[in-house]
């Protein structure tokens, strides 16, 4: 089990990345407007990254650790029990031994990916004919959703939006009475979901430092193109550059305080596997119900997103994968 120093100390600083996440609007938007090309190479291909992580880290990760499936507690909890087996222990350290779940759990993702490609062979069949539209000259998909994107390049060289009459007038009266409901629902959507992010980085880290690392990873994966997507939102309803940098870097301030509450709760009994369940069920949800629609979406008809995509998806796949494979070898 890692120590109260390293607990605290990597789940500060993984969750600090987290965070950094939502103010890499701020460093992306003057790029879109000079090589929207490579915006949507990469963006696209982390949509498919963190589509892959998330979903892997729910099933061979957070799950697992719900259900008690994971080994190394047993072992950990019967070392020192039994010296005369030391020997025994040292004998098998160098073996790669891997739970039969993992295997049963990357089955279940293997048929969530087929059933992916299925949809997304469908969805380009049924494109085909479809009236090109402007997203599609170049061969590359959005990445994110159309509104999204349409919202970032149509941004001035000063990160504004072009203000309308009423919006302009608005914010001469008052500060915030052009703020509308959206933009509260939004912050306030992303400051409880980056709570919840922090529960689940700080029970991974409670279990194991490989298991913090690769709930860290999955959510960073996530975060990036979802603030940006946010970013864009908040600004194309009203918010000024610096307004939108600043709720965003706020709400994304939650996942510090769900990190610190969380290792408190950790280290109760029984505690952690709620909060596996929970962030399982989250991760779950981002990545089925909200991002593969949008990536069949942005990938229909167009071959080179799907490939991006898939690039994306294979390699969040096999990074959890193999943290999972060689978690008990990894010392850190």
């Amino acid at each position: 089990m890692p120590t109260d120093a390293e607990i605290y100390g990597y789940g500060t600083l993984a969750n600090i990345l987290c965070c950094l996440c939502s103010i890499g609007g701020a460093f992306v938007l003057p790029c879109v407007r000079r090589h929207q090309h490579a915006y949507h190479v990469i963006l696209s291909i982390f949509m498919g990254l963190a589509v892959g992580t998330l979903a892997a880290d729910a099933l061979l990760h957070l799950i697992p650790e719900a259900l008690s499936l994971h080994s190394h507690h047993i072992e950990e909890d019967g070392h020192g029990a039994n010296d005369t087996h030391d020997d025994d222990h040292d004998d098998h350290d160098d073996e790669i031994h891997v739970e039969p779940y993992v295997w049963y759990c990357l089955i279940v993702l293997t048929g969530i990916y087929a059933f992916y490609i299925l949809e997304v062979i469908m969805a380009s069949l049924h494109a085909r004919g479809k009236s090109p539209k402007i997203e599609d000259m170049d061969g590359v998909g959005n990445g994110i959703s159309e509104q999204k994107l349409e919202t970032i390049y149509k941004l001035d060289g000063n990160h504004h939006m072009p203000a309308t009459t009423e919006t302009s007038v608005a914010k001469k009266k008052k500060p915030f009475s052009y703020v509308k409901p959206i933009v509260v629902m939004i912050v306030l959507g992303d400051a409880i979901h980056n709570f919840t992010d922090g529960l689940a980085v700080a029970a991974s880290f409670n279990s194991s430092i490989v298991e913090g690392v690769s709930t860290s990873l999955a959510i960073i994966c996530h975060e990036l193109p979802q603030e940006l997507g946010d970013f864009a939102i908040l600004m194309k309803n009203g918010l000024s550059f610096k307004m939108a940098l600043v709720a965003n870097l706020l709400s994304s301030l939650t996942a510090l305080l769900g990190f610190y509450i969380g290792v408190s709760l950790s280290k109760g009994v029984g505690a952690s596997q709620w909060i596996f369940s929970i962030a399982a069920g989250l991760f779950l949800y981002i990545s089925l119900v909200d991002m593969i629609p949008e990536l069949i979406s942005a990938g229909a008809g167009r071959l080179k997103t799907i490939i991006y995509h898939n690039i994306g998806i294979i390699i969040g796949i096999l990074i959890i994968l193999l943290l999972s494979i060689f978690e008990d070898s990894i010392h850190i």
